[in-house]
């Protein structure tokens, strides 16, 4: 799940989504599990983006697609 904290309370935290929806979560799973917080002193994110292609196509031309693209879209970051 990825969101922005929206209220911590004494039994559950409320994560607001991207989609603008709210999450309770138990703040036991919050203390157990695994907690990423992917811009902790930088303003940029990741995302990941699966993409699927069918059996036999050209994968160095997907790639080359792809790459172009993410190029072509403004706010993307250069990468290598």
């Amino acid at each position: 799940m990825e969101g922005n904290v929206r209220t911590i309370n004494f039994r559950s935290t409320t994560i607001q989504t991207n989609d603008n929806i709210s999450i309770i979560v138990p703040n036991s799973e919050l203390i157990n599990g695994k907690v990423i917080n992917w811009p902790l002193g930088d303003s940029n994110v990741r995302i990941h983006v699966p993409v699927g292609a069918a059996y036999g196509s050209d994968l160095p031309t997907i790639t080359r697609t792809l790459l172009t693209v993410a190029a072509a879209t403004q706010g993307c970051l250069e990468f290598l």
